[in-house]
């Protein structure tokens, strides 16, 4: 069949691929293996599909890939090995026209210097729910166009400075779901492009001045579900296109006066289930475009309507859950809950 471009074989059972298996197969673009128990990628077994440039092979029991194991497909650019046993990866540095690469559930436990080299072209790296703890600041050197990485999952408890230097392209990094205690001074360094940046739920109980800097672009920040105790006065500063901030589920009981000051585009931030007693009068000083500001389930004792009567497009304060009379409640109940606001 020298003409066929597809070929699947999903669910069949498979458990080997002998080398030779995709004789006189030299037009396959698409081939699918997934949902089979094969448990070994052996070197050359795709030797005589040259023009290959998708290949699913997820939802196997692979767990070794043989180093070369992918060198003759150098015309892929999408290669799907999510939920799989892999252990250690093999070399990619034939893969020059790869955009796309699943990794996700296997059992990688470490990224090693040059572990994606060759990949120029990746645009969306997967290494979620694997086992990752040690990562080594030069694995990503080779990915000048990579827009998204996921990395939630793993057993990450430091971001070591320069980490992401090399990804200039990054737009969307997700890193929730891991261990995270330490981010060290320029961990962001290079992330001028970056929109997104994911960090719930880890271990974060402290973020110092700066950290933020070279996240020019950035849009939304989460980082709820950790242990933060203290907003410093210039986190944020700087940050001019960022529209979404997520600090609820922390256990912050201090915000610096005008910790937020200068965000000019910022529309939301949830601030709710901390520790909160006080909100100083120019906590949210400076914020023009806000439009959502969440304070429920806090300590809050004392706070007035009057607080929040210099930002104009303000349209929804939430105080349920606090310590504070329930004549308050209401009239932020009647100033500000818009009938398009639920939760």
């Amino acid at each position: 069949m020298p003409g066929l471009h597809t070929l699947e074989f999903r669910h069949n059972g498979v458990e080997e691929i002998s080398k030779g298996a995709f004789k006189n197969l030299q037009s396959l673009v698409y081939l699918n293996l997934q949902e089979n128990d094969i448990t070994v990628i052996s070197n050359g077994v795709f030797e005589e599909v040259p023009l290959l440039s998708r290949l699913v092979l997820n939802n196997n029991k692979i767990k070794t890939l043989e180093t070369n194991c992918f060198d003759d497909v150098d015309n892929l650019t999408n290669l799907d090995l999510h939920n799989n046993k892999i252990e250690t990866l093999p070399s990619f540095q034939k893969l020059l026209r790869l955009e796309t690469l699943y990794l996700s559930s296997n059992m990688l436990t470490s990224l090693d210097d040059g572990a994606f080299n060759g990949l120029s072209k990746l645009s969306s790296l997967h290494l979620d729910g694997n086992h990752i703890v040690n990562i080594h600041p030069g694995c990503f050197k080779d990915l000048k166009k990579l827009s998204t990485l996921t990395m939630a999952g793993n057993g990450i408890a430091t971001l070591p400075s320069s980490l992401f230097s090399e990804l200039e392209k990054l737009e969307t990094l997700n890193l929730q779901n891991n261990l995270i205690k330490d981010i060290e001074p320029n961990a962001f360094e290079g992330l001028s492009k970056l929109t997104s940046l994911k960090l719930t739920n880890n271990n974060i109980h402290s973020l110092s001045n700066g950290i933020f800097d070279p996240l020019k672009s950035i849009q939304v920040i989460y980082l709820s579900k950790n242990v933060i105790e203290h907003i410093p006065d210039k986190l944020f500063v700087g940050l001019a296109s960022l529209r979404g901030i997520e600090l609820n589920n922390n256990k912050i009981s201090v915000i610096e006066p005008k910790s937020f000051y200068g965000l000019k585009n910022l529309e939301s931030i949830d601030l709710s289930d901390n520790k909160l007693k006080t909100i100083d009068s120019d906590t949210f000083a400076g914020l023009s475009h806000i439009l959502v500001i969440m304070l429920d389930n806090n300590k809050l004792d004392k706070i007035s309507v009057s607080d929040f009567e210099n930002l104009k497009s303000l349209a929804y304060v939430g105080v349920r859950g606090n310590e504070l009379p329930p004549e308050v409640i209401y009239q932020f109940t009647q100033k500000y809950t818009p009938p398009w606001f639920t939760k």
